[in-house]
């Protein structure tokens, strides 16, 4: 079950890398206008800056991000679809 779960999220991660890149590439063509803004405009939730945890003994810093657009999230459907099919 495990493995299962682990290889969902690679390939998921995957998905929204390749779609990712496949909208940056995308976007570089058409050089403006408003199919450049759909495929390069996004949105990173996540925390805005690092949480820094001071215990006096040890320091810990966490920090998480994300960057997604159109084409990530297609990318990450896609994906999705790819494993429920061949697995």
């Amino acid at each position: 079950m495990i493995k299962s779960v682990i290889s969902l999220v690679v390939i998921l991660a995957v998905g929204a890398l390749l779609g990712s890149v496949l909208g940056e590439a995308l976007g570089s063509v058409f050089h403006s206008g408003m199919v450049h803004d759909l495929l390069t405009r996004s949105v990173s939730p996540g925390l805005k800056g690092p949480v820094i945890l001071d215990l006096n003994v040890v320091t810990l810093t966490f920090g998480l991000a994300f960057k997604m657009n159109i084409m990530s999230v297609v990318g990450v459907v896609l994906a999705a679809f790819l494993y429920k099919t061949l697995l």
